[in-house]
């Protein structure tokens, strides 16, 4: 899989060379074998004014494993590239930029989550203890008020109380005693009139983490001077990697709770 989003380009022909290369020797031929032409043609088209068929462009994208988005990118720029007029182009110019506005929400480059109702939304992102809660009960050992309580350092009676809530909502179950998730993780869209207050709420419990001192935890700090260029750059390698993420936690086995929090912004 090419590292180089061809979201970040304007050419797709420059997207090639840079993906390509990233491949490594004969990544060319591989290609041409891939559209079933000649590595001749994949030179000819990348150093100079042919182009791929629309054919070949919506088999590209399965050679680069791209994303569905970028797949959709990619054929965009060649349409553009092949238009015959200054409108057609400018008309898949503006879709161009409107996909990549898509592509910049996070949420749309992770799996689809099921979202909640309102009322109980402006619950759960009240207080980060409900969402810790809730995924602690898939790990066997803290399926318990008291193991619950102690992991996380609250009163039982507090639990107890966050607990109910979230059995009544839908996410656990208690089973005789003995309580377990029902629900999966939930995504919460950044336009979302509770994304403040849970976004807050993790941030002031780093806020204690950071003055724990645990070893074992990782914070780190940079503030940096770089190009407007490579702000854009920077952020689109941080949402890559949390795409990253998800195939990795949909195969791990649940054993422990840990809170990723990233934050990236203008001064």
């Amino acid at each position: 899989m090419a590292q180089a989003s061809v979201l970040k380009f304007e050419s797709y022909k420059d997207y090639l060379k840079v993906a390509l290369g990233e491949l490594g020797s004969g990544s060319r031929a591989r290609l041409a074998k891939h559209l079933r032409c000649h590595s001749s043609f994949v030179s000819q088209v990348l150093g100079g004014p042919q182009n791929f068929s629309l054919e070949q462009a919506v088999q590209i994208p399965a050679f680069f494993s791209m994303l569905p988005l970028e797949k959709d990118g990619f054929v965009l720029l060649v349409e553009r590239e092949r238009s015959g007029s200054r409108e057609l182009r400018k008309y898949y110019s503006e879709k161009l930029s409107v996909l990549k506005a898509e592509a910049n929400r996070i949420e749309s480059r992770m799996s689809k989550q099921k979202r909640l109702s309102a009322e109980n939304e402006a619950i759960y992102y009240s207080d980060w203890q409900f969402a810790a809660i809730h995924v602690l009960c898939s790990i066997p050992e803290f399926q318990s008020l008291e193991t619950i309580a102690k992991r996380l350092g609250m009163k039982p009676e507090e639990a107890q109380r966050k607990v109910e809530f979230l059995i009544q909502a839908g996410f656990l179950e208690n089973d005789d005693g003995q309580i377990s998730r029902q629900r999966s993780r939930i995504h919460l869209p950044a336009d979302s009139p509770f994304s403040l207050p849970g976004q807050v709420s993790w941030r002031l419990r780093t806020i204690d983490a950071i003055r724990s001192r645990v070893d074992r935890d990782l914070h780190y700090s940079l503030v940096l001077a770089v190009s407007q260029k490579d702000i854009e750059d920077i952020g689109e390698k941080i949402l890559g990697f949390v795409e990253s993420l998800e195939p990795i936690i949909e195969k791990s086995p649940e054993e422990d709770i840990v809170f990723l929090g990233l934050d990236y912004f203008r001064l």
